[in-house]
């Protein structure tokens, strides 16, 4: 029983099989995010940003804004579904009372779920990087950077939405309260923090900044060029703070989500 209900026979059995639910929806993540892609590249091509964007930094907001988005619509399509559907369809009194350790379900679908789609997001980064380096033979170091930054929000989403998916119990309910905590309380809240820098749209902001000017010019970015971006637009102590509690944030709200998982009542 133990080798059936391992960490990794969860990750494959509810999201890498090939029939599985989850494996369709990363397809047409991976779909759409090639189309975003393209659309957002195409608008960098634009030579005339000012008469769309009439101050500098516009653009780059636009593209942070947008990235933001898609990460986080990204990691909600991939955990809403993780353990409020169990409930859902009446499977959950089922694998709640098996002689399976519960942080074993926990975790493989928190895995399975984060690896999704932090392939989805990769999938965004590596059609910006192709685009990049065809048209200008160069790729912008910071995309690196970028994609790490994501990894972190990713995180972060993916341990909200499994404390929303375990503590709901529905999918619906689930699905709409992320979607409202993301992209209806999470401005209004980084709105208030942006005073200190601390808000998660700064992150995505500075990264998005550094890659659109690497993206419109043919010189080969380096690191150091984008901290000296990241100290034009904010105190680097303060991001990196940002990045820390993050970091504390989503592990602190999959600590809080496996607890509730595991002290779930069978009904």
């Amino acid at each position: 029983m133990k080798s059936e209900f391992s960490h990794m026979k969860i990750f494959y059995k509810d999201y890498m099989h090939f029939a599985s639910r989850s494996r369709i929806m990363l397809e047409m993540v991976i779909v759409d995010a090639a189309i975003l892609a393209f659309i957002a590249y195409r608008i960098s091509q634009i030579s005339n940003l000012k008469a769309l964007w009439p101050n500098g930094t516009a653009f780059s907001a636009t593209f942070a804004g947008f990235a933001y988005f898609f990460v986080c619509w990204t990691a909600t399509f991939m955990g809403s579904f993780a353990i409020s559907n169990d409930f859902t369809t009446n499977s959950g009194q089922y694998i709640l009372s098996l002689p399976v350790k519960r942080s074993s379900v926990f975790i493989g679908r928190y895995l399975a779920a984060t690896t999704l789609a932090a392939m989805a997001v990769l999938s965004f980064f590596l059609f910006l990087a192709a685009e990049s380096y065809f048209n200008f033979k160069t790729v912008p170091v910071t995309l690196i950077k970028g994609y790490f930054v994501s990894m972190l929000i990713i995180l972060s989403a993916m341990s909200i939405i499994f404390l929303l998916s375990s503590l709901i119990r529905m999918d619906r309910f689930v699905l709409v309260g992320s979607f409202f905590l993301f992209f209806i309380a999470m401005p209004v809240i980084d709105g208030i923090l942006q005073i200190n820098s601390m808000n998660v749209n700064a992150l995505l902001y500075v990264d998005a900044n550094a890659v659109t000017k690497a993206i419109g010019s043919t010189k080969y970015f380096t690191y150091a060029t984008f901290i000296q971006i990241v100290q034009e637009n904010y105190n680097l102590l303060n991001f990196d703070q940002a990045m820390i509690s993050m970091v504390i944030y989503a592990i602190s709200m999959f600590i809080i989500g496996l607890y509730v998982y595991k002290h779930m009542e069978v009904k």
